[in-house]
């Protein structure tokens, strides 16, 4: 918490949910610029762009995982519908 008693969240990954990975991958590396680092075909592709890394999901549903010792996930629809997701490291 800060001084004003609220608590600090700093935003590490922004997951971002497809049916396509493998198709939008190149549109992140080669348009946008951002460094692949590391690409599960037709899983998952990760970025780095600064402070904050991109991976773009293969759509597997909405799930909370949590083992004890481990990271947990957090995935669920904004308003307008779109899938997020939040990554808690261990």
């Amino acid at each position: 918490m800060d001084e004003s008693g609220s608590a600090q969240c700093e935003l590490v990954v922004v997951f971002l949910i497809t049916e396509d990975v493998d198709g939008l991958m190149p549109f992140y590396r080669d348009i946008v610029g951002l460094r692949l680092t590391r690409h599960d075909p037709g899983h998952s592709a990760w970025f780095d762009s600064g402070p904050v890394r991109l991976a773009i999901h293969q759509a597997e549903g909405i799930a909370l995982t949590r083992p004890a010792g481990a990271e947990s996930y957090v995935y669920f629809r904004d308003p307008e519908g779109r899938l997020l997701g939040f990554h808690q490291p261990a």
